[in-house]
């Protein structure tokens, strides 16, 4: 329904570094947020690699974009801000570092784990809301708050999916309507579009941005 997409994402060619990054602030302050986050994960895409410590570097990933965000956050920018769900992969194992409310996700068989906890006061400080979401978050690359991020380790078997999305997903489509999408995919990319597709259908209120990888 919105003429404006404030969502960005990468997909490492490499297949090592993934990112769904959710824009807010406003039709300009969202896209140039979201954008400035995709930048740091591509710039540290090469350099990736490489690392010794993974769930350090993509700390400091996070941390430098939020200091990009910042720091161009004035005038009509003011306020702007961008949710991050950023994936790692090497030799079995997967860090995710996330702040907001876009998701990971991992389709493994047959059942689906959700890997983040969305930063929102009603899921961090149990505030409840008539209408279940409040639409605010408690943390957000760029508006400030101490830690940045999580990271979280886990193991990344052959034949897992794992989705990245952004909540124009998932608040069309419930995780079990998630799930058996991605178990009747015949592909990472067939289960993109069918993702998408359901979301719009479902009445597509939010931009609706999806990745999904397949571990080899």
């Amino acid at each position: 329904m919105r003429a404006n997409n404030e969502d960005s994402w990468y997909a490492d060619p490499e297949g090592r570094l993934f990112l769904v990054a959710d824009g807010m602030g406003g039709h300009a302050g969202g896209e140039v947020a979201s954008a400035l986050v995709a930048r740091a994960v591509t710039s540290s895409a090469a350099e990736a690699g490489g690392w010794e410590d993974p769930r350090a570097e993509l700390r400091r990933l996070l941390e430098r974009a939020d200091a990009d965000v910042q720091g161009q956050a004035a005038g009509p920018l003011r306020g702007m801000g961008s949710t991050a769900v950023v994936l790692f992969l090497r030799e079995g194992r997967a860090w995710i570092a996330h702040a907001g409310d876009s998701r990971a996700y991992r389709w493994r068989a047959r059942r689906l784990v959700r890997l983040t906890i969305d930063h929102t006061p009603e899921v961090e400080l149990g505030y409840g809301t008539l209408g279940g979401r409040s639409g605010m978050l408690t943390r957000a690359i760029g508006i400030g708050a101490e830690p940045v991020c999580d990271v979280d380790e886990t193991d990344a078997q052959p034949g897992d999916l794992v989705l990245l999305c952004s909540d124009g997903l998932t608040d069309m489509v419930a995780d079990a309507g998630i799930g058996a999408l991605l178990g009747a995919a015949g592909s990472p990319e067939g289960a993109a579009s069918a993702l998408v597709d359901a979301a719009n259908e479902a009445g597509g209120r939010d931009n609706v941005t999806v990745v999904v990888i397949s571990v080899e």
